[in-house]
């Protein structure tokens, strides 16, 4: 059955307002963006990349056809310039997550494969490519180290006034990030239901 496509569509289209004002929160602190790079160029996102993925397996038509049919289906909706690589592996339940910065992979569990069908598969797959699209995982990553760390391991500028003020204000734009990806998965189902069916 052919599925809806949103030729040029920019990622401004589906940004939810609360993700939008957080953001603008977040970019307004002095040296962010500094910290920001600090933070990330403490990180080998290679190995971080390697730690996600550990035991995965790229999708193929031979592994696993339907998600990487899936997959391609929802870049081609969204539009998306290049198709990020899709792996597969165990998770543990039904889950996908996104690794790298400048060269994101999406990992899927093989339990979304097998228990989802696939308008929800293609919700899942829509809402992390939402934030693939969107320049969420720059931020994401840096959130994510920066959430678990202690301040005592803080990189160089970061004071703990700063860290205090950063991390509420970061942890209030990855809930607002969310309602943006979810907005992605609606275009892309064009049915509300799918967000949250298994």
């Amino acid at each position: 059955m052919p599925h809806r496509q949103f030729p040029d569509i920019s990622p401004v289209a589906w940004e939810h307002p609360s993700d939008a004002s957080a953001l603008a929160v977040l970019r307004a602190i002095p040296g962010l963006d500094r910290a920001i790079g600090a933070t990330l160029g403490r990180l080998n996102e290679l190995a971080a990349g390697r730690r996600l993925l550990a035991g995965s397996e790229p999708a193929t038509v031979h592994n696993h056809p339907r998600a990487l049919r899936i997959w391609h289906e929802v870049a081609r909706t969204l539009d998306a310039p290049e198709v990020p690589p899709l792996h597969v592996r165990e998770m543990g339940g039904v889950n996908a997550a996104t690794a790298g910065v400048d060269r994101p992979i999406v990992l899927l569990s093989s339990e979304a494969i097998a228990q989802l069908h696939d308008g929800s598969l293609r919700a899942v797959l829509a809402h992390e490519l939402g934030h693939i699209l969107s320049g969420h995982i720059r931020y994401k990553t840096a959130w994510m180290f920066m959430a678990s760390m202690s301040a005592t391991t803080l990189p160089a500028g970061w004071t703990i006034p700063f860290y205090a003020g950063a991390f509420a204000a970061f942890r209030a734009w990855d809930r607002a990030s969310e309602l943006s990806a979810d907005r992605a998965a609606l275009l892309v189902t064009d049915d509300v239901d799918m967000l949250a069916a298994p």
